[in-house]
C-alpha cells in the first residue's frame, strides 16, 4: 500500500498536480501490485496470471461509493 500511494503521487505529481486522482489509482494498481501475488492452481486457472486478477480487482471498485 505504501508503494502504491507514492506512485500515485509520483503519478499525479508527473501530471501536474498535488492531489491524486481515483482513476490514476486504477491505472497503476497492477503495475505497483501484480509482482507480489501469487495465484493458487484456481487462481490461475480463473485468472491465468497475477495482472489480471488485480486487475479484475481494480474493476469491481466503484470511487463514489463509501
Amino acid at each position: 500500500s505504501i508503494a502504491l500511494m507514492n506512485a500515485a503521487k509520483g503519478f499525479a505529481f508527473v501530471k501536474g498536480r498535488t492531489f491524486v486522482a481515483p482513476d490514476e489509482i486504477k491505472q497503476i494498481a497492477t503495475d505497483v501490485l501484480a509482482h507480489r501475488i501469487i495465484l493458487s492452481p484456481v487462481g490461475k486457472s480463473k485468472y491465468k496470471t497475477p495482472s489480471k486478477f488485480i486487475q479484475s480487482l481494480v474493476d469491481t471498485i466503484n470511487p463514489l461509493e463509501s
